[in-house]
């Protein structure tokens, strides 16, 4: 599921998910802003990182952008700790 919902290619159609449920919660409206001119539906999942045993969707236009998102959570739950995903 992390891998099918993130990324440039991640599937935000449910005829085309594996998993249905959540669907519409990997899509962000990107590009022209809140008027329908210019603007379209993306993934709202530029990548995922796995923290100990649990998979992180991380929010972001970009995998980079992303995973610096992701990290930060990590931080702040592990705060004895430096955690980053590259």
């Amino acid at each position: 599921m992390a891998i099918e919902g993130s990324g440039a290619d991640a599937i935000i159609s449910g005829d085309d998910a594996t998993y249905k449920e959540g669907v519409k919660n990997r899509r962000t409206i990107i590009g022209g802003g809140f008027d329908s001119i210019g603007s379209s539906v993306g993934p709202k999942f530029g990548s995922y990182a796995i923290f100990g045993n649990i998979v992180m969707l991380c929010q972001g236009t970009d995998p980079e952008t992303s995973l610096e998102r992701c990290a930060l959570l990590a931080n702040e739950l592990m705060p004895s700790e430096e955690i980053s995903f590259d």
